[in-house]
Formats: structure tokens, C-alpha cells, sequence
């Protein structure tokens, strides 16, 4: 193999014709595959042969590796073609990305989503504006085309490592893309203003050339749905459903303003409200977002339609919740929302726990820890360690007697009460004015 490469190298034959040569024994290569024949012809058309004909080359060998040979022969060899290519990646630098993106395609059709992300993380920050340059020379000097690019290729990188669980490696990659989303809007808010600076026969031009409609990449609406479906689902999955509830609402309003009414857009629409409300009610009642986030949906009327709504009124209004009413939501939810904790409770039934306990403050001033069981619909024990870990908490003002049995709630309830009485007073005053005020007129 090495003399055969070494006699079209030292051939007087043009650059066409080598390319043409190194391509054909790549091809009968492949008609008897050996892993160490093709690992010499990569080897020496890295190191021993001139950079266009290497760079060419390798695309040929790729390409009949990734047609003729089974998956684990084709990824050892695409990897051996990668390591080879970058000693001397500047010589091989639009080769070695599109080498890189169709082992990333392998992976994914494997559904080794880590090997894909670790596929496209290879290509460093620094190489990113040169590699785009060159995958992209109509626009190599357009700033909004290169960071739609940019941001394309991270929310790639952040949806595989969502789908192998790699959350904090996800979010390192969503928050590139806010970044890069502001330069985004930034740049393109100046290309508006420069472009009303120009005359009409100017402007006109501009709409025949490269417009955004026209640019081979995502609107920038679209990379802003992207990236905030996938920063919530990031929080979702990591059961920090306050601010996963935030962004899947945040996501609604924006798809809702940008988007068609079709059914299938306002099918779209109504997953991401729905899983606004299923988080915002799984949140921890000890969050200060929680009833903000629970007021702000309460209030939208888009909500009511939804059948998380019965779930989300009850917890706005602070009022007591049954087991069915729970169930019935149980069955929204998707399987991570489900996962039993330490203390053997779903987040749900924790959640409801301590909503109920905080809701039964407002309405009793002492209750019997075993009518609060039944009101919890748990036992006796477990009603009055979580009684103690709100009181613990600071989150809940009250006292447990625990030879009477007794959970004693303290300044909610009286304030409350002490509120109505007043509120009465303040009636019944008024309507003594108007009655005095009537009786004075008659007599007059």
C-alpha cells in the first residue's frame, strides 16, 4: 500500500489526476476490506502526500467506510481518520468537520447520544469561525448568519446530553446559547436600523440578496423556542419545577405570538401551558415563586381549559385537596414527575402534603393530628412529622401537643378571624350611618 500511494505522489501527473488515482484505490479497498490497509492509506495521506490530495483523500476513504463496512468497523476506523486528520487540522479543516458530522449522524442513529456530543465537542471555540467560513463562504463575513450557525450547533450538543441525562454538560451548552441569542438580537436590531438608513433602490437590493428568509439556518425565533424548551426541560428533568415552570410559560407566550393557529401549533401551544402548570404545582409550597407562579396562570384564562386547572385553583386559592383530585392529575404527569424520593413520597404527594397542611391552617385553629391524617389521607405519623418539619421549616406558625394530640396553629387562624371581625364592625357601622342618616332625613 505505502509504495503504491508513494509512485502517484512522485508521478508527474496534475493534482486532478492524483485525486483521481487516491480515489480509486480507496474504492478497491473496499472490495476486500482490511483494517490495516486502510489504516496505512489514511497514514500516509495525512503525513506523506500533498494537502489537497490528502484532504480529498480522506473524504473518498470516509465515505466507502461508512457505505461498506458495519457500524463498530466503520466508527473505529472514522475515529482512527479523526485522530490522523487533526495533527494537521488547519490542512484539513472542512474535511475533518464533515468527517466528524457524519460519525456524529452514526451515533445518533445508534442512539449513543454522549459519543454524538463528544463527536461535535471536539471541534473547539477557536476553530468554530474558521470551520464555518469554510462550510459557509457566502457568509463569512455576515455576524448573524455565523452565530444562527453557532447556536444551532450548541442546542445540538445540549439535546444529547438531555437525552443521556447529562443535565449540568446540557445547560453549560444553553447558557453559550443565551449569549449567543443576545449578540444575536443585538446584531440584528443593528442591521434593521442601518438597513432603514439606506435608500430605496439600496434596500431593494438587499431583498433580493441574503436576507434572513433566505439564510440556510433557523429564524431566530425559532433558536429562542429551542433554547428555552430545552433549558426548562433541563430544570424539569432535575425536578426544579419552579423554574421549569417560569420557562415553559415564558416559551408558550413566545410561541403564541409568533405562531399560526393550525391545530397542530395550538396543540404544541397547549403542552407547554400544560407542563407550565403541572411544574408550578409540583413546586415546593416553600418556594417564594410558587404562589406568584400559581397567580400568574390562575389569572390567564387559557389555563381554565386545561385539566391541570381544578388542581391549580384549589392550590391558588389555598383550599384543600382530595385524593381523587390528585389521582386524576397523577395522570398527566410523565414518568420522571413520578420518581418516589427518600422519604417515599412523590413530589406531587409531598407537595400536596404541605399545601394541605398549610391550607388547613387558614380554615382551623387547632386540629387533632389524627383528624389531620384523615384530612392528608396519610397516617397519624407521618401527618405529624411533616406538621413538625414546616414548623421546623419556619413555614408553619404553630405548636404540636403531643400528650393531647393536638396541632395548635398559631396567629394565621387568629389574624384571619381578627380580619372578619373587623370587617364586620366596618359593616355594621356603615349601615348604621345609613340608617341613622335615613331616619334623620324623615323626621326633617
Amino acid at each position: 500500500m505505502e509504495s503504491e500511494l508513494s509512485k502517484i505522489d512522485q508521478s508527474n501527473s496534475s493534482v486532478p489526476d492524483k485525486i483521481s488515482k487516491y480515489e480509486q484505490v480507496a474504492e478497491c479497498l473496499m472490495e476486500e476490506p482490511d483494517a490495516e490497509k486502510i489504516v496505512s492509506y489514511m497514514t500516509h495521506s495525512a503525513t506523506k502526500t500533498h494537502p489537497i490530495v490528502a484532504d480529498k483523500a480522506f473524504r473518498a476513504i470516509v465515505y466507502h467506510i461508512m457505505q461498506n463496512l458495519d457500524d463498530d468497523g466503520a466508527i473505529a476506523l472514522t475515529n482512527k481518520a479523526l485522530e490522523l486528520m487533526s495533527k494537521r487540522s488547519m490542512s484539513f479543516l472542512h474535511t475533518l468537520h464533515a468527517v466528524r458530522m457524519m460519525l456524529r449522524d452514526v451515533y445518533e442513529e445508534l442512539e449513543k447520544y454522549d459519543d454524538a456530543a463528544r463527536v461535535m465537542e471536539k471541534l473547539s471555540s477557536s476553530s468554530m469561525k474558521d470551520t464555518f467560513k469554510m462550510e459557509y463562504p457566502k457568509y463569512a463575513d455576515d455576524d448573524i448568519a455565523y452565530w444562527k450557525w453557532f447556536a444551532e450547533y450548541y442546542l445540538k450538543i445540549a439535546k444529547y446530553w438531555i437525552s443521556w441525562d447529562k443535565f449540568s454538560a446540557a445547560s453549560f451548552y444553553i447558557r453559550k446559547v443565551i449569549s449567543v441569542l443576545y449578540r444575536l438580537r443585538n446584531a440584528e436590531e443593528e442591521s434593521k436600523r442601518l438597513q432603514q438608513e439606506q435608500d430605496e433602490d439600496e434596500q431593494k437590493k438587499k431583498k433580493n440578496g441574503d436576507m434572513e428568509g433566505e439564510y440556510p439556518f433557523k429564524s431566530t425565533i425559532f433558536l429562542r423556542k429551542l433554547c428555552l424548551f430545552n433549558s426548562a426541560s433541563v430544570f424539569d428533568l432535575q425536578r426544579e419545577f419552579a423554574r421549569a415552570a417560569t420557562q415553559y410559560y415564558e416559551l408558550f407566550q413566545l410561541s403564541c405570538n409568533v405562531s399560526d393557529k393550525t391545530s397542530s401549533t395550538q396543540q404544541q401551544n397547549n403542552s407547554f401551558l400544560q407542563s407550565a402548570m403541572k411544574c408550578a404545582i409540583l413546586t415546593d409550597p416553600s418556594q417564594a415563586t410558587r404562589s406568584r407562579m400559581l397567580g400568574t396562570l390562575y389569572k390567564d384564562e387559557r389555563t381554565h381549559a386545561m385539566p391541570q386547572f381544578v388542581m391549580l385553583e384549589k392550590m391558588y386559592m389555598e383550599r384543600i385537596l382530595r385524593r381523587v383530585e390528585v389521582s386524576s392529575f397523577e395522570e398527566t404527569l410523565s414518568t420522571h414527575q413520578k420518581v418516589t424520593g427518600m422519604d417515599g413520597l412523590t413530589s406531587i404527594m409531598r407537595s400536596v402534603i404541605m399545601h394541605n397542611i398549610l391550607a388547613a391552617s387558614k380554615i382551623y385553629r387547632n386540629v387533632r393530628i389524627s383528624e389531620l391524617a384523615e384530612i392528608l389521607e396519610i397516617d397519624q405519623e407521618q401527618a405529624e412529622n411533616n406538621a413538625a418539619k414546616l414548623i421546623a421549616e419556619g413555614r408553619l406558625v404553630a405548636s404540636i401537643d403531643q400528650i393531647s394530640g393536638f396541632l395548635e396553629f398559631e396567629g394565621t387562624s387568629t389574624d384571619t378571624r381578627e380580619v372578619y371581625n373587623k370587617q364586620i364592625s366596618e359593616l355594621c357601622t356603615q349601615m348604621n350611618v345609613l340608617v341613622t342618616g335615613g331616619m334623620s332625613k324623615k323626621k326633617t
